[in-house]
């Protein structure tokens, strides 16, 4: 669990009380984790990114803003290739941790919008998007990427994407929560990049 306070505190099934792995009250405001299923959980906070060890609880804390384009990261999202979205106020950072690169993504190459506030990977491996303003399916093969976006005009039903109000179905669906309710999008019926 993050919390607003600066505390991430995971659940102890023996004692069944919560331990507590990192308390920053000054420095982070907890807005996204993802937990890569391996034995790494990536925490987006208002203050940097955080990798955290589960077996071990030993983290790393980045904090420099040159590294990722900014510290305020709203989103975070581990992909099935293994790289690391990272949306914030100024677009994505997506980190190749193996290689140790960081790709830089924004409005001006392409992106719907600075603001992304929603990552996820459909079953096609492209990612989508939820932007400020509209939303952005992302494929990107060989350190190449292509990027188509979606607005109101091409069927959307709000532009504005709700922060991490993002999720696949079991059935390849996306759902994107807006300011104006739910929208859903069907990968498999749009061609790919």
């Amino acid at each position: 669990i993050g919390t607003m306070k600066g505390y991430i505190q995971r659940l102890n099934s023996e004692t069944g009380k919560f331990d507590t792995i990192l308390y920053r009250p000054e420095e982070f405001f907890v807005r996204d984790m993802h937990y890569d299923k391996d034995k790494h959980l990536y925490v987006a906070t208002h203050g940097g990114l955080i990798l955290i060890d589960i077996e071990t609880q030993a983290y790393t804390i980045y904090m420099e803003a040159s590294r990722f384009k900014e510290t305020d990261m709203l989103t975070v999202y581990k992909d099935s290739h293994d790289l690391l979205w990272i949306g914030h106020p100024h677009g994505l950072s997506i980190w190749n941790q193996k290689k140790d690169s960081i790709y830089f993504i924004d409005q001006k190459d392409g992106l719907a919008a600075n603001l992304v506030k929603a990552i996820i990977e459909d079953d096609n491996e492209q990612m989508w998007i939820g932007t400020g303003n509209g939303v952005s399916r992302i494929q990107l093969i060989n350190d190449t990427y292509s990027i188509i976006n979606y607005s109101v005009g091409d069927g959307l039903l709000c532009n504005d994407t709700n922060i991490h109000a993002i999720h696949k179905l079991n059935n390849g669906s996306i759902l994107i929560g807006t300011p104006k309710g739910y929208q859903t999008i069907i990968p498999q019926e749009l061609l790919t990049i």
